[in-house]
């Protein structure tokens, strides 16, 4: 008895599980996942533009993913002594980049709409990332019981909510 009721759990987890791998995130779409890789697997173009970018730095990961349909690689990083993050296509084109900074150096608009947001709850990242020449900011902390990653403009407007 004790044997079937661990199979059956073991079973509803392994369906949840593969569920969640190909179910829907908040206004993203079908998840597509992230797979770590080796500095040596990524294609020459995304290793010198890696290289330029970070200098004598330290890459703590690069993760493989694709996004609007092409592969992008995204590099995250320690340069002197600050967290940076880069998002890269295959070509070796910059297509983001982000340092990781303390929520009080956010402007204050930002702040106060991710207060209001996470009511109250406690930031555990906030980083600052230009695309295309534009400046977001981004804000990880909990809504409820779920991790929620927010994308802000300088005028604390919320442009995308991520759950994870």
């Amino acid at each position: 008895m004790e044997h079937r009721v661990l199979v059956s759990v073991l079973a509803v987890v392994l369906v949840l599980n593969a569920a969640g791998c190909s179910g829907l995130q908040a206004g993203r779409g079908p998840r597509e996942s992230a797979v770590q890789v080796m500095p040596a697997q990524v294609p020459e173009p995304v290793r010198a533009t890696i290289r330029q970018l970070i200098g004598g730095g330290t890459i703590e990961t690069i993760k493989q993913t694709r996004e609007d349909g092409r592969t992008v690689y995204a590099v995250a990083a320690t340069v002197l002594k600050r967290d940076v993050e880069y998002k890269v296509a295959a070509d070796g084109t910059v297509l983001s980049s982000g340092l990781v900074v303390p929520f009080g150096s956010l402007p204050i608009v930002v702040r106060a709409a991710t207060q209001q947001y996470f009511d109250l709850s406690p930031v555990l990242k906030a980083a600052v990332k230009v695309e295309g020449g534009i400046t977001f900011y981004e804000v990880l902390a909990r809504k409820g019981k779920r991790l929620t990653l927010l994308k802000l403009t300088d005028a604390g407007q919320i442009v995308k909510e991520v759950q994870e």
